[in-house]
């Protein structure tokens, strides 16, 4: 043990000491006994000349002999993106601070230089530039234009529909596009589509493109008499196709244009077609009361169904399979007094179809689900169900946000009573007629946007179970509402209620309202006289309720 005796009250220590000890003089001389040790370096020891360490999450490690640059990347458009943190390692002291300078913007691409700087006790310092990267390495995104799987006829042409391609840097991006189809040759072709957006990020896609052994489509038709004749109608598109009569005469090839035929003996016959055949335009057909079933949709690649099987009355469809629909945008007329057939149409595809309009009107026994439609590309439904007197399957699920005319779509569908209150109906200007006639029909429709209706006119008429709240509806664009609920079942107080609202919108002028047989309370009368005062509305109504 190294002891040292304290004599004198300021003493200087040069050895390593463990035990002191004091004069009695030097106590006795000192009110207080305060002991201070200033302990300092030797001379032959060594200073602290070593700089700190700073380490940066993710990459940049910097050490004392040499900098090892690892960089960093940031995708493009990291949205709220933080810089990487840092901590500072010295063989001397601990808890340094890190200083941080600099900024990164992820949506423009580049290299950032981030200053990371740290000083020791002993005033040492380090300074570190951390390069990161805002990069770009996401391929763009391609979107083909039509079905991913294209089904061709042999010797059909076929044109490409293309695809886009949109980075997320770049914007849109050219396609290109290579294949190797063949539609003289029976098989299936691979259309491969390339997008490299600028930073060389590269996205393929491909299309399927299937050449078909050619299936007919196959209907029966029926004579009642020696020597009667049909006629297989056309439409406007081109036609090469063969016709197979059934009753043993000689195929008609290549025909390009509407055919007639000539059957000897009254019976029925089954009548194949095969080829190109867009369109069987029956708008103004004889002999479409011949015609009995449907036994096989074929691979025949539609273009059009109108008219196809306007009042065809003895109609049933038999078959298994369903059209192809993928080029049809006109159903209009369809089913138009079709009054036998009954088929479900549910798995149809009929998602480029744009024109609905009495497809099924006066098709007086139809009732089947249709509730898995794609109609998001309707734009007119008109009459679409008028006189449909046996249809009523819910419908709620459709998409008919893009439809502009719904005039008598349901006119007369006599056991149609089915929710509809969720429906987008904000681009609609028609709604003439829609339900006239709809004797059952009950159902609230108080959250329809109607803004944008122009026609409300017969809308109710003859609806004489419907009585629902209609006074949020937005009525400021109607310029016709005569006999809009004539002899329909709207209780006084609903109708108080309607007048009460529709007093305080922005009308149009010289509307014509007509609500037949419907009264008005006192607690309505004074909101009706201004609509009549104030915007010269001619309304037609029961009266004051007596």
């Amino acid at each position: 043990m190294n002891k040292k005796s304290i004599n004198n009250k300021y003493q200087t220590l040069t050895t390593f000491v463990t035990e002191f000890s004091f004069k009695k003089s030097i106590i006795r001389a000192l009110s207080t006994l305060a002991i201070l040790f200033l302990i300092t370096a030797c001379s032959d020891e060594k200073s602290d000349t070593n700089p700190p360490v700073i380490i940066i999450n993710g990459g940049c490690r910097i050490t004392v002999d040499y900098i090892t640059v690892d960089y960093i990347t940031v995708e493009y458009n990291t949205k709220n993106y933080t810089l990487p943190k840092a901590g500072a390692v010295d063989l001397e002291d601990d808890l340094l601070t890190v200083v941080v300078e600099g900024s990164v913007d992820t949506l423009t691409l580049g290299t950032y230089i981030i200053t990371y700087t740290t000083t020791d006790y002993s005033g040492n310092s380090t300074v570190v530039e951390c390069p990161i990267m805002v990069v770009d390495t996401t391929a763009p995104k391609i979107t083909l234009i039509g079905n991913d799987t294209i089904d061709l006829l042999p010797n059909n042409s076929y044109t490409d529909l293309g695809a886009t391609a949109y980075d997320k840097y770049d914007g849109d991006v050219i396609v290109t596009q290579t294949n190797d189809i063949d539609t003289s040759v029976i098989g299936s072709y691979t259309v491969t589509y390339k997008a490299i957006d600028s930073s060389g990020n590269e996205r393929l896609a491909t299309r399927n493109v299937n050449v078909l052994v050619p299936t007919p489509f196959v209907t029966t038709w029926t004579t009642t008499s020696p020597n009667e004749e049909i006629t297989i109608p056309t439409g406007s598109y081109n036609y090469k196709f063969s016709i197979d009569w059934g009753d043993g005469s000689e195929v008609d090839e290549n025909k390009t244009d509407s055919v007639t035929h000539i059957y000897d003996e009254a019976g029925t016959y089954t009548v194949s077609i095969i080829g190109i055949f867009p369109h069987m335009n029956n708008l103004n057909n004889d002999d479409i009361d011949k015609l009995t079933s449907v036994e096989q949709w074929g691979n025949i690649q539609w273009r059009s169904m109108a008219y196809m099987f306007k009042s065809a009355i003895n109609l049933v469809i038999n078959a298994t399979d369903i059209p192809v629909l993928i080029y049809v945008e006109d159903m209009s007329h369809m089913f138009e007094g079709a009054v036998a057939f009954d088929h479900p149409l549910n798995g149809w595809d009929v998602s480029t179809v744009t024109d609905m309009s009495s497809m099924f009107s006066g098709a007086t026994t139809f009732n089947q689900p249709l509730n898995d439609w794609d109609l998001s590309t309707v734009t007119d439904m008109s009459s679409m169900f008028s006189g449909a007197s046996a249809f009523n399957q819910p419908i709620h699920d459709w998409d008919v946000s893009r439809v502009t005319d719904m005039s008598s779509m349901f006119s007369g569908a006599s056991a149609f009573n089915e929710w509809l209150n969720n429906w987008d109906v904000s681009n609609v200007t028609d709604m003439s007629s829609m339900f006239a006639g709809a004797t059952i029909f009950s159902q609230e429709l108080n959250r329809w946007d109607v803004s944008n209706v122009m026609d409300m006119s017969s809308m109710f008429s003859g609806a004489t179970a419907f009585g629902s709240s209609l006074g949020d509806w937005d009525v400021s664009n109607v310029k016709d509402m005569g006999n809009m609920f004539s002899n329909s079942e709207l209780s006084t107080y609903y109708y108080d209620a309607l007048l009460n609202a529709w007093s305080a919108q922005i009308l149009q002028t010289k509307v014509e309202f007509g609500a037949d047989g419907i009264y008005y309370s006192s607690a309505s009368e004074a909101a009706r006289q201004s609509i009549i005062d104030t915007y010269n509305w001619e309304i037609n109504d029961g009266g004051l309720q007596p």
